[in-house]
């Protein structure tokens, strides 16, 4: 039967490849919560960056008022740094939902060869009686 280590070889296949779709689905759950934390601390850094340079129109000395700008340049090319951060993550996050389509591509296509080589394989004994009626 020269169809049994190809079936062993498809399911050996499909189980490394349902495998791996779970990996990289965790891999995408990890990015997408990523994502998510990324955000809120850029909105967080926004409010607080318009809130503290509303406070600065008030009575501040010069020194003190330099201070705190220099703090808000700061925090504003933090916020810069994580919204190219959280753009790298949304790209990564494409690619993993890309990848999983793909393993899963190659899951249902391999479940479909191993079914049409299980039914060929299945049909084989009443093809060989067949075939033995005929000659004999």
């Amino acid at each position: 039967m020269a169809g049994a280590p190809q079936i062993g070889q498809l399911k050996s296949e499909i189980s490394s490849a349902e495998k791996q779709k779970g990996a990289v689905s965790n891999q995408r759950s990890e990015l997408q919560k990523g994502i998510s934390q990324m955000q809120d601390a850029i909105s967080s850094i926004g409010s607080n960056i318009t809130r503290l340079r509303s406070q600065l129109s008030g009575q501040i000395p010069p020194e003190a008022r330099k201070q705190i700008t220099d703090q808000l340049s700061k925090l504003n090319n933090q916020r810069k740094t994580l919204q190219l951060r959280l753009a790298k993550a949304r790209e990564q996050l494409g690619q993993t939902s890309e990848a999983i389509k793909g393993i899963s591509a190659g899951i249902a296509a391999r479940k479909s060869a191993l079914t049409r080589l299980t039914g060929q394989l299945t049909r084989m004994p009443m093809y060989n009686r067949e075939m033995g009626t005929k000659k004999g």
